[in-house]
């Protein structure tokens, strides 16, 4: 039958009788294809996968007719492809590659048997070629933030020839075979262009297989003082790995579910192992049995389901998942990229941890002056009772005893001497008792004399100071604080999953410099008893915190600009406690000043001033209130391309996920 056919399309030929038999014959080898059995193993491949993917952390959605055009690359170009046809057929991509070329012997590559055929034929072919395609996804990560890209992964493809010119007329029997082998080669070709092309690369910050710095991603603005603030990190990693890809390929749109499962990220990896692993088609990376998937949103819906190998099963399942995890607005009609809230948090968390973010800040407070007045104590808390009792000193009976052993033809004389010996031992030892008591009674005679002219000079001090007026001085302080090189380090930062309150834990490190001017000025009648003369002094004091820790809490305010979100927040007035060294009372009491000032009752100032240490400014306890600071943070959000042009986004909240959707900005 076959011969009889090229029989006949070679008298067409001689006689003009048929119209382009070339083209008959060389469409006749390829049959046409169906693609049901390579769409029935996208499905189970698909069910498979969604029937462990139950928690997915990130979401993406890409019109068809926004990858119709990035897919005819440059390369393909110069192929001779002219127009890629795209189309979505339930769960396979349908692609119609129409071409144009005039063919040289550079395209038989190695086959040096079709090498001068085509050096003397130079075929010129237009015609289209027909490509079912699944979809296949593979973590890239060569540069510093790692893209899930998305590639077509042709699976059948037919060749129709429209036209077929050749340089020569030539016998048809003796060029089929070769333009066929031509065609062939030609579509692997275009296939192979195809499935190395990226149509699509996710950004997913969350993902890093490499540290990132979070210090571009922290702002804070300092209110009330002047400050040169300095923010430190160490490098971080977050914990997550890629667990797994779903697909759904509707008829304009293509929707991939990514699945994020738990590392360990204080665990060094093993020499050369790969960071991530690529997904096959319409498939998903295994889970490693140490790590799990992200606890699905208390919203999600509980337990594994098993899902039918059909299209229906799969798009609904698909859809109830974008639904429940993410709330997607518009997810049909234009290409977003979406990641939970809670995968969110959980990132920032664990790098905020890792982090050991610091902020070493030089500042200086304005002067700020405090006047305080130290009064006269209250008489009623004068306590002049003398309670401490004075006890005899014990005087305890010891002596040496002479012990040493008599025998022998001595032994006589010897405990004759040894009894005097300790006859005269025993005697000092009384002699000493009766000496310690004699002196025992006469301390305790002067400590009771003692007793009771204290009580005395205490309880006339107390009538005497009734008599004065109720202020000794006033202390005037004029106060500079400032720092250099104070370190306030982020401790148990921690993001709520809904992204609504940040918490965390300050921890100040480090000393201030207060430079103070101290006025020191006599009131009323105590006050010029103690201290006839004002005097002033300028001095150097050191601050220490008294607790190290503050802790604060706040709401958050989620920022969306363009394709950034920012959480800010704002932290209530800080209560800052510090201890000044020497304390201001240690200084007064101390001062050379003090002592020049105040010499006709030099005797009576500690008295007097044993009782300021009640006023905790002159402890030094000074409360200092930071008023309100306000920060940022930048979240890590996926980033979307479609082929080489940037997907100009927008960052919309929903109740569980910020989802980026956008438009194609095409290049200038």
């Amino acid at each position: 039958m076959m011969k009889r056919f090229l029989v006949l399309a070679w008298a067409c030929v001689l006689f003009s009788g048929c119209s382009d038999p070339l083209k008959g014959l060389v469409n006749i080898k390829w049959p046409p294809v169906t693609a049901e059995q390579q769409r029935q193993d996208a499905l189970s491949t698909a069910a498979q996968t969604l029937t462990r993917l139950t928690t997915p952390g990130i979401a993406v959605g890409v019109q068809l007719s926004d990858v119709r055009g990035v897919l005819l690359t440059r390369k393909l170009k110069e192929l001779g492809v002219q127009e890629i046809v795209l189309e979505g057929d339930r769960q396979l991509l349908s692609l119609r590659v129409k071409f144009s070329r005039q063919f040289t012997d550079a395209d038989a590559g190695d086959n040096a048997d079709l090498r001068p055929i085509l050096a003397t034929l130079r075929p010129e072919i237009a015609g289209s070629i027909a490509i079912y395609a699944g979809v296949t996804s593979a973590l890239a990560t060569s540069g510093p933030v790692p893209e899930l890209e998305f590639r077509v992964l042709p699976a059948l493809a037919q060749v129709t020839v429209d036209k077929i010119k050749l340089a020569d007329k030539v016998d048809v029997k003796t060029v089929v075979e070769p333009l066929v082998t031509l065609l062939n080669r030609y579509k692997d070709n275009i296939s192979g262009e195809l499935s190395r092309a990226s149509f699509m690369q996710v950004k997913i910050p969350a993902l890093a297989p490499t540290p990132f710095d979070l210090t571009q991603s922290l702002l804070v603005t300092q209110s009330g003082v002047s400050a040169k603030v300095v923010v430190s990190a160490s490098p971080i990693k977050v914990p997550f790995k890629l667990d797994g890809v779903a697909w759904l390929i509707t008829e304009n749109t293509l929707t991939a579910l990514v699945q994020l499962g738990a590392v360990d990220v204080t665990a060094s990896p093993a020499a050369g192992t790969a960071p991530a692993q690529a997904a096959g088609a319409s498939s998903a990376s295994n889970v490693a049995a140490s790590s799990g998937p992200i606890p699905a949103p208390s919203e999600a819906a509980p337990g594994t389901q098993v899902i039918p190998a059909t299209f229906e099963a799969v798009k609904a399942r698909v859809e109830e998942l974008l639904k429940v995890g993410f709330e997607v607005p518009d997810a049909s009609s234009s290409t977003w990229v979406a990641i939970r809230k809670d995968i969110v948090a959980i990132a920032m968390n664990s790098a905020m941890s890792q982090a050991g973010l610091c902020i070493t800040a030089t500042a200086s407070t304005p002067n700020e002056r405090v006047s305080t007045k130290i009064p006269m104590p209250n008489t009623d808390e004068i306590y002049c009772a003398q309670d401490a009792p004075c006890n005899l000193a014990a005087c305890p009976f010891q002596w040496d005893e002479d012990t040493r052993g008599c025998s022998g033809w001595g032994k006589i004389p010897c405990e004759i001497g040894k009894a005097a010996e300790n006859q005269k031992r025993l005697a000092a030892a009384n002699t000493r008792v009766a000496a310690c008591k004699a002196v025992a009674s006469l301390d305790k005679g002067i400590c009771e004399a003692g007793k009771t002219t204290r009580r005395g000079t205490c309880e006339a001090g107390k009538a005497g100071l009734k008599l004065l007026g109720r202020n000794i001085a006033n202390v005037d302080t004029d106060v500079a604080l400032r720092t250099d090189g104070a370190k306030v380090c982020l401790k148990d930062f921690t993001l709520t999953p809904a992204l609504d309150r940040v918490q965390f834990a300050l921890d100040v490190q480090g000393e201030a410099v207060a430079n103070v001017k101290v006025e020191f000025t006599p009131l009323d009648a105590v006050g010029h008893l103690i201290c006839f003369k004002p005097w002033q002094k300028r001095e150097t004091f050191r601050a220490s915190l008294r607790d190290s820790r503050i802790g604060v809490s706040s709401a958050i305010q989620l920022s969306t600009e363009k394709a950034l979100a920012r959480v800010m927040f704002e932290t209530d007035p800080l209560p800052v406690k510090a201890r000044l060294s020497p304390s201001p009372i240690e200084y007064l009491l101390n001062n050379r000043d003090m002592a020049v000032s105040c010499p006709p009752v030099a005797a009576a100032r500690p008295f007097v001033f044993n009782f300021v240490p009640l006023i905790k400014e002159l402890r030094g306890e000074i409360d200092y209130t930071l008023p309100p600071q306000k920060a940022s943070l930048d979240l890590a959000l996926p980033t979307q391309k479609v082929g080489d042009i940037e997907v100009e986004a927008r960052v919309v909240a929903t109740a569980s996920a910020l989802v980026l959707t956008g438009r194609l900005v095409p290049s200038k």
